[in-house]
């Protein structure tokens, strides 16, 4: 490279120019010198800078691009190199490399094809570490026609799109001579009718992936839902998933409401209301969930009609939820197993920084005829994926046992108004017929009752209630969501050792259920 009068660069570079030279003899003298001879380039002698936009100032100085004079990315040189037009930005060339992420959903025969002007190249993609990518090699075109690029899962493997297999479709322009275009995709590329089945799950095992059902059916009757046959990669059409703890659960509780009616079967104590007010509480042996153990669920817990919740967690200690608890010195209540109702004293309170959670602390133990609630382990998604779809127990003020199904995959982050954010789970409506009649919307006053998921005789608990999504009503809620215990064993345990020490969560043990295949995304 020679800097002087002459003023030659090398291709690509970059020029900075002293403010004193005249905009016409930049432009005339600026040009291409590959080896740095001095000497123009043999067949280079017509190629200029870019044009200047402005005039030259006085004072500023003037740095320009030099070397890719019909602005298509691809410096001129190289395009002389390999046989494209410099002067034609309509002429270019370029090598293209595409890498697709978290692709875990599909039949591993993604393919790639790229199309531009009359050219289209595709193959299929190169898998490593769930990482999917294609590397197309040197590529031209003679149109300025932008890359066109399909992706799809080639169900078939016979390299080409057939209907029925998912396409994706992406446009990218040329930027540079080294194209690589780097995409995430989720598992919804692959899943036309949204009910978070993959297509090719569903071709495979005859589930439709063109309507929108199926997801919420139990097909074999072996208590998972095809959506959970697919989690534990099991077949919808053959009872092979009994032993995992998605099937238990859900047998369970679909096998408690089975041939029962909705009407006076929701409710725990019989005229829960006036009995409760005198302190009698008496078990209305035509609830569906007569038969499980939910001693651990604190009733009344107020004179002034408002019920406030509270749920055992060791013979010491109670959860409850901060924006709607009970003070110190409060009588709590609880139904013992053999229909004894056993009152204690909240002594002590102990709120979880940035939570809805608090922890009491009782005055005496529990008896043996109360079972505090257990919790889920810290590897749970091993048993249950995320949980979506999974049928739950939910308590409401007037101890009601509603059925709901977990709304969304959680834990998830859940912010408000005042800042606060909680590892939360929701739940809403059931999606399967059996359950929506045992249904009713959350209320106000609802807040604190605790949410459950039953396996065998038990209830596991998920969380108490924080909060909503109202109707146009002001009053019903179709959406609840709570903070999920498992995300803060940690804290509640820390809470609990400060207020009377001694005491430990328990876990549910999952060693008995067989492990689901875990999918990202799902």
């Amino acid at each position: 490279m020679r800097c002087g009068s002459g003023l030659w660069y090398n291709v690509g570079m970059t020029a900075r120019y002293p403010s004193s030279i005249r905009e016409e003899e930049l432009k005339n003298k600026v040009a291409a010198d590959r080896d740095g001879d001095g000497l123009l380039d043999v067949g280079l002698e017509g190629i200029r800078t870019n044009q200047l936009s402005r005039s030259v100032g006085t004072d500023t100085p003037i740095e320009v691009s030099i070397g890719d004079y019909d602005y298509d990315g691809v410096t001129d040189s190289v395009e002389l190199d390999e046989g494209t037009d410099p002067f034609n930005g309509r002429n270019y060339c370029f090598n293209l490399s595409l890498t697709y992420t978290d692709v875990s959903q599909t039949t591993n025969a993604l393919t790639f094809a790229a199309s531009f002007g009359t050219n289209r190249v595709y193959g299929p993609c190169v898998v490593e570490g769930n990482v999917w990518s294609n590397d197309f090699g040197h590529c031209s075109t003679t149109t300025k026609e932008q890359i066109s690029v399909d992706v799809w899962d080639d169900m078939n493997q016979n390299g080409e799109w057939d209907s029925g297999e998912t396409s994706n479709k992406y446009v990218i322009a040329v930027t540079g001579h080294n194209m690589v275009m780097t995409n995430k995709l989720a598992y919804k590329n692959f899943d036309r009718n949204y009910n978070e089945l993959p297509d090719w799950w569903e071709a495979q095992t005859g589930l439709s992936s063109v309507t929108n059902g199926g997801a919420y059916v139990d097909t074999d009757g072996d208590g998972l839902i095809n959506l959970h046959e697919f989690w534990a990669n099991c077949n919808p059409f053959v009872p092979d998933g009994s032993n995992t703890l998605l099937s238990v659960a859900s047998r369970i509780m679909d096998d408690c409401m089975r041939g029962k009616s909705p009407s006076g079967t929701l409710q725990k104590f019989i005229n829960y209301q006036v009995n409760g007010a005198n302190g009698v509480f008496v078990i209305n042996t035509n609830c569906w969930a007569n038969g499980i153990d939910t001693s651990c669920v604190s009733m009344w817990n107020s004179s002034t009609g408002q019920f406030r919740a509270g749920v055992a967690i060791s013979r010491r200690h109670i959860l409850l939820a901060f924006h709607f608890s009970l003070g110190v010195g409060t009588r709590i209540y609880f139904h013992e197993q053999n229909g004894n109702v056993h009152t204690n004293t909240l002594v002590a309170r102990y709120r979880l920084d940035g939570t809805d959670i608090l922890i009491g602390a009782l005055r005496d133990d529990l008896p043996n005829t109360i079972t505090p609630a257990c919790i889920l382990p810290p590897d749970y998604n091993n048993y249950i994926g995320l949980g979506k779809g999974l049928p739950v127990l939910r308590f409401d003020q007037y101890e009601q046992c509603v059925v709901c199904e977990i709304s969304q995959s959680f834990p998830f982050e859940m912010s408000y108004s005042d800042g606060s954010r909680e590892q939360s789970f929701a739940t809403t409506t059931p999606m399967v017929d059996m359950r929506k009649p045992f249904y009713i919307h959350a209320r106000g006053g609802d807040s604190g009752n605790p949410t459950f998921v039953i396996v065998g005789n038990e209830v596991v608990l998920l969380g108490c209630l924080h909060g909503g999504y109202y109707d146009s009503d002001g009053n019903t809620v179709r959406i609840v969501n709570s903070p999920f215990v498992t995300s803060y064993a940690d804290a509640i345990q820390a809470a609990m050792d400060l207020l009377a020490p001694g005491y430990s969560l328990r876990y549910l043990d999952c060693s008995p259920y067989q492990q689901i295949e875990r999918k990202e995304g799902f």
